[in-house]
């Protein structure tokens, strides 16, 4: 429950920065869920994420937390399963079992990685290593915290490319882009 309240915190936090005005309930409080936060599927990819855990030895070796919004089949069954467990309890906490884990933590791993790459932010040691493609073990990327391994989406289209152009960009009082999710 944990891991999909901060997949939710994440979503929530990429749409608000960009100005997305959520709709009111009723009751005055923005209408934010899941089928709200399937708008950053458009800018982020997420379904064209891969995960690979690589010391894992069950049947699935490559997760992929939000392939069913490739092609609109809905919200994530890791998701439902905790959206079910949440509110009931009693006949739907055996969703809570170790397949919506992995997929749930390799979800907030997809949505952190679409946001901050390979980069974790966190204190290190000085410390000498030899990398390379020759001396990789496992498929995919290493992913934040290092342990992961992530698979980063190659199916953009060139008008959702950018250019990075810090001699312009380290200039300009606006370095970020915003989207405007209100439209979408």
């Amino acid at each position: 429950m944990r891991t999909c309240i901060e997949v939710e915190a994440n979503f929530k936090a990429i749409l608000l920065e960009n100005g997305y005005q959520p709709t009111l309930s009723k009751n005055d409080q923005p209408i934010m869920n899941m089928s709200i936060y399937h708008k950053i599927e458009m800018t982020h990819h997420l379904s064209s994420y891969q995960v690979v855990l690589p010391t894992w030895n069950g049947d699935e070796r490559i997760w992929k937390p939000f392939a069913a919004w490739k092609n609109g089949n809905g919200n994530p069954e890791w998701y439902n399963a905790y959206n079910q467990s949440k509110h009931d309890r009693q006949d739907s906490f055996k969703k809570a079992n170790m397949e919506s884990l992995i997929n749930a933590v390799s979800g907030l791993l997809v949505v952190l990685s679409s946001q901050f790459g390979t980069q974790d932010f966190s204190p290190s040691a000085i410390s000498f290593g030899i990398s390379g493609d020759e001396y990789e073990y496992y498929d995919l990327e290493a992913a934040i915290g290092g342990y992961f391994r992530i698979g980063f989406p190659d199916d953009w289209d060139e008008e959702e490319k950018y250019d990075f152009d810090w001699s312009v960009l380290k200039t300009s009082s606006t370095r970020f882009q915003k989207f405007n999710y209100n439209k979408s």
